[in-house]
């Protein structure tokens, strides 16, 4: 049963890319027209059949009838609600972009509406940008299709310490790994002179929080060329991975500095602060 409600569900994401202003009357009209069979004795609806299988025939017409009266309009109706909510999430993100234009607003992001706020920034370019699932880990946090090609950005909300060249070195190893056309790194800060060195001549752009501001005020009051997904991509996590017994997200190897473990290691959870999961290591 579940695997068929799901069936249902895929079928309404892939119908919620029609405005619901067309499939609200076909979920009303889908529903009459079915229950106009399903409500319909069999005999009546067999005139002058008068063989078994006809019969049957009918039979089965009304039981789909009774089934598909419910089923197609719950399918239409969901997805309606689907590209609502889009929409809104459209809105919302397009809001918060605005906003973030401003120096102020993009250093007091957190880290997710940081994220947002870049792809947001992509999907102004005309690209068609999905973020990654909470918790994945694969090197980068957005993915971006164009007619250019499938392009990766690393989203770093550093108010601090300038990206290194490390990050840009590994973030290019992942690039080409997945055959990608290019990656971006984009920070709220600046990276360093070797990052700059490295990334030059290379399909790998590097975006300073200044750049990044320019970006989101050119895209201001206009509507973006590409948009945003709602729903994020799920990256696998590597064979050897330690996952978060809270969130199922990757954890990485830390070292307590203060108070009665310090100096002890452990696996902390990725997403701290906002998940506090942790495993000790034996």
């Amino acid at each position: 049963m579940s695997g068929s409600f799901n069936k249902v569900v895929d079928f309404a994401k892939l119908l919620s890319r029609v405005p619901p202003w067309f499939t609200l009357p076909m979920a009303v009209a889908a529903y009459f027209i079915c229950h106009h069979f399903a409500v319909k004795p069999v005999e009546t609806l067999v005139v002058g059949a008068e063989a078994a299988g006809d019969a049957a025939a009918f039979a089965i017409i009304r039981a789909l009838a009774v089934v598909f009266q419910f089923l197609v309009t719950l399918c239409l109706m969901m997805s309606a609600a689907m590209w609502l909510k889009s929409f809104i999430e459209r809105q919302r993100l397009k809001r918060l972009a605005d906003r973030a234009a401003d120096s102020g607003v993009l250093a007091g992001l957190s880290w997710e509406a940081f994220e947002q706020v870049v792809a947001q920034g992509f999907a102004s370019l005309g690209f068609e940008a999905q973020l990654t699932a909470e918790g994945a880990d694969g090197g980068y946090d957005i993915v971006l299709n164009s007619t250019a090609g499938r392009f990766l950005v690393q989203a770093k909300h550093w108010r601090e310490a300038s990206v290194g060249v490390d990050v840009v070195r590994a973030l290019y190893g992942v690039a080409q790994a997945e055959n990608a056309t290019g990656a971006y790194i984009v920070t709220s800060g600046s990276f360093t002179l070797a990052a700059s060195e490295f990334a030059a001549g290379k399909p790998i752009w590097l975006y300073t929080g200044k750049r990044l501001r320019d970006l989101l005020a050119a895209g201001k009051g206009a509507a973006p060329a590409g948009s945003v997904s709602s729903e994020r991509l799920k990256l696998p996590l590597p064979a050897d991975a330690v996952t978060c017994p809270l969130c199922d997200g990757r954890m990485v190897l830390r070292e307590a500095r203060r108070g009665s473990h310090s100096g002890k290691r452990f696996y902390g959870c990725l997403q701290f602060p906002a998940c506090s999961g942790l495993r000790l290591v034996d």
